[in-house]
């Protein structure tokens, strides 16, 4: 078995004073990209954006640019449209694909700035994100069944973490076979979450087996995705767009972070089989 490909993306969240910076990176065998964005911890407005590309499948290479047409924007869960709308499709959308990353950096950061954003008590903050996450995931969709809120999986220490406040890391590996079919690995760790993800794919990128199983999240509801990798089998990844892969796996019964990464892992798949001889 040949190694063919890897491919790594980072999320960080850190405070200065009433700002928070969050920056997002793809490294991989053929990318070095990065982006980020500046907010206001109190409303989330992005007062600077900016992305930079330090080496492409071509070779290496120094492009750095900002993005102005960002600066006022919210940026938070609903803001996708507005984001897209202000970042040209560069790179393959690698760059806006960064940024809306740091997007979500935000809204998990937010976890640690409940008095920043206006909540006296943790639980106003709870019934805040039951509100807006109504149906959004299985947890959410399920909140008669889960065993305890979400400020109560973070525990009595999360308010005092107030520089450092959220980190992701997502992995993606592709050994080839010998029979020019693909086996791959993927891991997803963040602050609250941790998923991992065996997959196995025909020569054209069509799934033949996958399986997986979540290590950590906010609750055992969570961990009942799994039951959803079946679905995956005999679709062709790289094929696939995001509206039947959020079918699949994401929605009201699924998981946002399993979409992640089947998404991540179609795109680092069209690389490599279009590298193949």
């Amino acid at each position: 078995m040949q190694a063919a490909y890897q491919s790594t993306y980072s999320c960080s969240a850190e405070r200065q004073g009433e700002e928070m910076t969050v920056k997002s990176v793809l490294i991989s065998t053929d990318y070095e990209v990065s982006a980020q964005i500046v907010v206001d911890v109190r409303s989330f407005k992005i007062k600077y954006a900016r992305w930079d590309a330090f080496r492409l499948p071509e070779g290496y290479t120094f492009i750095e640019k900002e993005i102005p047409d960002l600066i006022g924007l919210d940026a938070y869960f609903y803001s996708g449209r507005e984001i897209r709308q202000a970042i040209d499709e560069e790179l393959d959308g690698i760059p806006l694909e960064l940024i809306i990353e740091c997007i979500r950096g935000v809204g998990q950061a937010e976890a640690f700035l409940i008095p920043e954003r206006g909540f006296p008590i943790l639980k106003e903050f709870d019934e805040y994100c039951h509100k807006i996450g109504k149906d959004s995931c299985r947890y959410y969709s399920n909140l008669d069944r889960i065993a305890m809120s979400w400020t109560e999986y973070m525990g009595e220490h999360s308010l005092e973490r107030n520089k450092g406040l959220f980190d992701r890391h997502k992995n993606y590996q592709i050994f080839l076979k010998p029979d020019g079919s693909f086996l791959t690995t993927a891991g997803f760790t963040d602050t609250f979450h941790e998923i991992l993800l065996v997959t196995s794919l025909t020569q054209d990128g069509l799934v033949s087996e996958c399986s997986g199983d979540f290590l950590r999240g906010p609750d055992q509801v969570c961990f009942e995705n799994v039951a959803l990798l079946p679905e995956l089998i005999g679709k062709k990844l790289v094929a696939i767009n995001k509206k039947e892969l959020a079918a699949l796996v994401g929605g009201s019964l699924g998981c946002t972070h399993l979409y992640e990464m089947f998404w991540d892992l179609g795109r680092a798949m069209t690389e490599v089989i279009a590298k193949k001889p």
